[in-house]
């Protein structure tokens, strides 16, 4: 990896303008996930994950490169910027295509990791970084991530070769060497410092367990919009509003989960790498669908509860009603007669 906290101490310095650093605690290095974006301290909201996640497969699509993005409070284990990115882009195993931008929200540090054979050169990757310095000083996190990932197509689309260029000086058997010892050193600082990891699915029980979610969640989806004609006709529109929300969202997390079925399916040649993360993505955006029906049908089925004990809760009610009056009528009698004892002389 590139030495570029200079970048680093940059950024911190221009974020400075915007405020003063709250105290926050601090974030070891983390594990990606299935998806694109870590969101640790809840800086996007669920529109914007959905729509980087849209920018940066499209990224893939026309690139070849992925952009992942980490949001936490402050880097700690290490501290620096330059350091806790690359533990991370290491840990997770990101390759010379695979990009990362890491930013500490309150600490005000950020940073690219990048690998030294990927496509973009040194200079490149810390114009990007320098680009997405407004977006960050205003707060804008979402549209830092889009800057990045514009600027990369733009500079992997702009006719210039410096992946060609690499291809050739790597063919000098000491820089091969010393990327080698590079990529090893950092490999065996990440895991020194981490738990050993769990072993990993293969890719066939993978496969399988995405499919397999795919069907339930189109069966629950089903299910659901049955479900949702039964609570309208019986509890009306308005309490179905939320209902009908949580199917729309399910729908749209299980399109999306096709979507990338169909990049598995399709004719374009697959690496091991792309089919693990794309069939975690299936499974994720699964179960994120499912648990949205489930929690709005637990509310249905509350509501069904409530409806069927109504008979009974009336009858209560009735019931202390009724021995109310029959107390109110004897504490009369009493008020009476107290009077009539205690009248006083005419």
């Amino acid at each position: 990896m590139r030495a570029r906290s200079a970048w680093a101490l940059a950024l911190a310095a221009a974020l400075a303008l915007g405020g003063t650093a709250s105290v926050a605690s601090a974030t070891d290095p983390v594990e990606l996930g299935s998806g694109y974006i870590v969101d640790a301290v809840d800086v996007l909201s669920g529109d914007e994950e959905a729509a980087l996640f849209d920018r940066l497969s499209e990224l893939y699509d026309t690139t070849g490169v992925d952009l992942y993005a980490v949001f936490v409070d402050e880097f700690t284990n290490p501290a620096d910027a330059q350091s806790w990115a690359d533990e991370v882009a290491s840990g997770n195993g990101l390759g010379p295509q695979q990009y990362l931008l890491a930013v500490a929200v309150d600490g005000r540090q950020y940073y690219i990791s990048a690998d030294t054979t990927g496509p973009l050169t040194d200079e490149q990757v810390a114009a990007i970084e320098e680009s997405i310095v407004p977006d960050l000083r205003d707060g804008d996190y979402a549209g830092a991530v889009v800057t990045a990932a514009d600027g990369m197509q733009e500079e992997l689309e702009s006719g210039i070769s410096p992946w060609v260029i690499v291809l050739l000086v790597a063919t000098a058997v000491s820089i091969v060497v010393l990327i080698w010892l590079v990529v090893r050193n950092r490999r065996a600082k990440s895991a020194a410092g981490r738990p050993k990891a769990p072993p990993v699915v293969p890719l066939a029980d993978l496969e399988r367990e995405a499919s397999s979610a795919l069907v339930q969640t189109d069966d629950a989806l089903k299910t659901s919009e049955q479900e949702l004609g039964f609570a309208r006709a019986q509890f009306g529109d308005k309490a179905a509003t939320e209902f009908v929300e949580a199917l729309s969202t399910a729908r749209r997390l299980l399109e999306k989960a096709f979507t990338l079925r169909q990049r598995l399916d399709d004719e374009t040649p697959d690496s091991d790498e792309q089919k693990r993360a794309w069939n975690q993505q299936i499974i994720q955006l699964c179960a994120q669908a499912d648990a949205g029906l489930d929690d709005k049908a637990e509310a249905f089925d509350e509501l069904r509860r409530l409806e069927q004990d109504a008979p009974e809760a009336l009858a209560r009610v009735r019931d202390a009603h009724r021995r109310a009056a029959d107390a109110l009528e004897e504490a009369d009698a009493r008020l009476t007669s107290l009077s009539a004892s205690y009248a006083p002389d005419a």
